[in-house]
């Protein structure tokens, strides 16, 4: 018996704008071949993650506007922002949860069958 997952969506607002972030399926993927399982630098895999996260809501978003919001947040240079990195965790962890759920799944549905040909 498979869990239907239920996706949280996430509301912050960012220098006096609100924005919505919530994981589809096409996001996961969009963010898997944009590489981010790969990526070793917290901040790109942010950038990747917050990306992913705004598509739903905002369908004209592009990396570099995710980039751009995501900085305007957390700072950039010396200047801090209205945000920690760490403050996102939670959407990150969510995007981890539903990144598993897509690529891994839960194991119960068997796609392969295993049959022997008689020559």
């Amino acid at each position: 018996m498979s869990t239907v997952m239920i996706p949280e969506i996430f509301d912050v607002e960012i220098n006096g704008t609100e924005y919505t972030f919530e994981f589809t399926r096409k996001a996961i993927k969009d963010a898997d071949q944009m590489g981010v399982m790969d990526v070793t630098s917290t901040l790109k895999r942010a950038e990747i993650i917050f990306y992913a996260g705004l598509q739903k809501h905002k369908p004209d978003i592009t990396p570099n506007l995710a980039r751009k919001i995501l900085y305007s947040a957390i700072g950039e240079g010396d200047a801090a922002g209205e945000y920690k990195l760490a403050d996102f965790n939670p959407i990150f962890d969510e995007f981890s949860r539903w990144a598993m759920e897509v690529f891994a799944g839960t194991g119960e549905k068997k796609i392969v069958s295993r049959r022997s040909q008689a020559n």
